[in-house]
């Protein structure tokens, strides 16, 4: 058993196997987050920091969840994220979709989907999306610019 410091800690490497009933099941920590991050996209985290103040214009944005401004470890497996974002005009095709990253910023399903349900009213979802190999996620703006973007880890799956 350890002492001192590490007393009352486990640390593991490698993957998780339950076993049921004979079969194996893969699966995965949940760790919640102590300080919440707010996600800044661009493949190196050199883009926006989406902090509630975001504004961007239409098209797909990349997260690398493990670069530097972003500080997750690269092996998560999905992240757990609270999203916001206001347009100035209520319509179903404004909204943010959030994915896995494909490679290319397109195709893939959304797993998170904020919708412009009324005009300059920030609007609020918080769901779980799946990270590829790249440790990255899709962030689409699709209809029209967003504006107090916000995307917050609020814990994830390793």
């Amino acid at each position: 058993s350890a002492t001192g410091a590490n007393a009352g800690s486990v640390k593991y490497t490698g993957y998780l196997t339950a076993n049921r009933n004979s079969q194996d099941m893969d699966g995965c920590i949940y760790v919640p987050s102590i300080a919440y991050t707010n996600l800044t996209d661009g493949s190196t985290g050199a883009g926006t920091q989406w902090a509630g103040s975001a504004t961007r214009a239409v098209g797909n944005y990349q997260i690398n969840l493990s670069a530097a401004a972003n500080g997750l470890n690269a092996a998560i497996k999905a992240v757990v994220l609270a999203v916001r974002g206001s347009w100035t005009t209520a319509s179903a095709s404004n909204r943010l979709n959030i994915r896995e990253w494909t490679g290319t910023g397109t195709g893939g399903t959304n797993q998170i989907i904020v919708t412009a349900q009324a005009a300059n009213i920030p609007i609020d979802n918080v769901g779980v999306v799946n990270v590829g190999a790249s440790s990255s996620i899709t962030v689409e703006v699709a209809g029209a610019s967003v504006s107090n973007g916000l995307i917050r880890v609020i814990g994830y799956y390793i």
